[in-house]
């Protein structure tokens, strides 16, 4: 078994008892919480209550604005939805009313009427302001021909997301995770205040997008740097805990949005809630990895003695010195080269990367759905979090048990079937108790599910590639999400018309992923990758059905590109993933 490098050697020396490791880890992951506070605050900032066409000769008067009177009267039914129209409305002549608008002379003039023409909503809208005051979505009327610019506002935040991790990784490897981290914990908290006094929809866009283009850096560097900190052994379970903190943070969102009902306040509150939770960050002392890869010895040993103090642990100057962190310029550059021109990696990449978009997808398509569900929306969005936290943290001994794969394929499973039953009670009608309860179950199943699916790919991702190209294939599975949930909001925006078809689409996608998932070698117990000629063996080793490289066009005969290497991976003697 090969042994541990150099730099992974003083992590274990200065890590001792683990208590100041575990603490910087915990802190480096806080931003979870933030991000959950973010990525899903518009399900409450864009909630969209039960809304129908305001009628003022009857809404002016409060003893007519009872809503079922309305709605028999003045609304008609729509049959897609199974519900009354959000955005249509009966044009009658009241004018024999004028001056004595009771119940029985609008009775007497609308069952009389000779002509029912159905109209727009011409004098706006009626909200149903129980769960919210005031949502971005009811102050600007985001609802009928105007919903694309609700959905607009969501995607425009996941965009952000793309372009923040890009910017916000580069930046990072170049000036280090921690200082990074300050600068963009001020402009995150900036645009996140300045958000909430926006005047219109427009610039709300844009400011969306800027905020989730200056958090990401933040949540890139964070993960970064747990993974730099921490040892090796303890480094699987971080994908595992920073969902958990996401689910956590989701439970704290529900308080917060519970006693901020206006759209406005609540995103102050987030904003200072972020700022709080981010000031804790700045208490991180510098990676000792990234300080070493700069050639910073002096200011990395100084972090290691304060590491080693902390833990209780020891600072060996032999192997402080051996260490570093040093980076193969031509690796580093053609490892997006070398992963598509292989076609068994090609394919592993693109199959790897559909599976991080199917999952983005299901998983905040049922989550800003929860508006949607039957029930208190605060009450369903807290105990999904709940369900996150108890299915992530399940995740942990499931992924040692059944294995990355079968980890994998089970919970995009459950998801898939949880999105096809929700269809199934959908379609029964929301006057049926028993099938809107049992969609609100589903989809908190559906959501727990996909974040089991996160905490085990982001473990699988770093196991199926090799060293050169590991970085690569997280940055091309990580912008995959990304699209996943850039297209979320739009799928959900089919549900205003045909209810049951977003939980099919979700269904019939996390199915696929899970066959899909299931083609992929399982790395449990598998020699850890580290030359792309190693990841070309094994791949070809585990994908030698005829049909699999018939079906997806793989060549049967891959040889190691370079002659040089007499590889073969049964004597690969290396540390194995457990």
């Amino acid at each position: 078994m090969m042994e541990l490098s150099a730099y992974e050697r003083l992590l274990t020396d200065i890590s001792g008892n683990g208590r100041y490791e575990k603490l910087l880890v915990t802190i480096a992951l806080l931003q979870a919480i933030s991000a959950s506070f973010l990525h899903t605050g518009s399900v409450f900032i864009l909630g969209l209550p039960d809304s129908r066409c305001y009628i003022p000769t009857v809404n002016n008067f409060s003893s007519l604005a009872n809503n079922s009177f309305v709605q028999n009267i003045f609304i008609p039914w729509d049959d897609s939805t199974k519900g009354y129209s959000r955005c249509l409305q009966y044009n009658y002549n009241l004018s024999v009313c004028s001056g004595n608008y009771t119940a029985e002379c609008i009775k007497h003039t609308t069952l009389n009427a000779t002509q029912r023409p159905i109209t727009n909503c011409a004098d706006g809208y009626y909200y149903d302001r129980s769960a919210f005051h005031e949502s971005a979505t009811t102050e600007w009327d985001l609802v009928c021909e105007n919903l694309y610019l609700m959905t607009l506002s969501s995607s425009s935040y996941y965009l952000g997301l793309v372009f923040g991790a890009a910017v916000g990784g580069m930046a990072g490897d170049r000036f280090g995770r921690v200082l990074v981290i300050w600068v963009a914990t001020v402009l995150t908290f900036a645009s996140s205040l300045a958000s909430a006094f926006t005047g219109n929809i427009y610039v709300l866009i844009v400011m969306r997008f800027l905020v989730a283009f200056c958090f990401m850096p933040i949540s890139v560097n964070g993960f970064v740097y747990a993974c730099e900190v921490s040892r090796l052994t303890f480094r699987p379970i971080l994908g595992s805990l920073g969902n958990a903190f996401f689910g956590l943070g989701c439970i704290i969102l529900a308080g917060l949005a519970y006693h901020w009902r206006n759209w406005r306040d609540l995103q102050i509150a987030i904003s200072v809630a972020n700022l709080i939770i981010m000031f804790a960050m700045l208490l991180l002392p510098k990676s000792p990895g990234w300080l070493l890869s700069r050639n910073k010895k002096k200011e990395a040993a100084r972090v290691c003695h304060l590491m080693a103090k902390r833990n209780k642990g020891t600072f060996c100057n032999k192997t402080f010195q051996e260490a570093s962190i040093t980076t193969d310029e031509s690796e580093s550059t053609v490892g997006i080269g070398e992963l598509m021109r292989r076609p068994y990696l090609r394919f592993m990449l693109c199959s790897n990367a559909a599976v991080w978009c199917i999952t983005s997808l299901a998983y905040f398509g049922v989550l800003l759905n929860s508006g949607s569900l039957a029930g208190n929306v605060y009450t369903n969005y807290a105990l999904g979090g709940v369900f996150e936290v108890c299915f992530t943290l399940l995740s942990i001994p499931m992924i040692t048990k059944l294995g990355r794969k079968n980890s994998t394929v089970g919970t995009m499973a459950v998801t898939s079937a949880s999105c096809f039953l929700s269809t199934v009670a959908i379609s029964l009608g929301n006057a049926n108790t028993s099938a809107a309860t049992a969609v609100v179950v589903f989809a908190m199943i559906g959501r727990a599910s996909t974040s089991a699916t996160f905490a085990v790919i982001y473990q699988h991702t770093g196991e199926l590639f090799p060293t050169p190209g590991r970085s690569t294939a997280f940055g091309l599975s990580t912008l995959a999400a990304r699209i996943g949930s850039i297209l979320a909001p739009f799928t959900i925006q089919l549900q205003y018309s045909w209810p049951w078809l977003p939980p099919l689409v979700f269904g019939t996608f996390a199915a696929f992923g899970s066959l899909l998932a299931s083609l992929f070698p399982e790395t449990k117990g598998q020699a850890a990758l580290t030359t792309f000629d190693e990841a070309d063996v094994f791949m070809k080793k585990h994908f030698r059905s005829p049909i699999v490289t018939k079906l997806f066009c793989l060549p049967r005969d891959v040889q190691p590109r370079f002659a040089d290497t007499n590889y073969e991976l049964a004597n690969l003697q290396v540390k194995p993933n457990f």
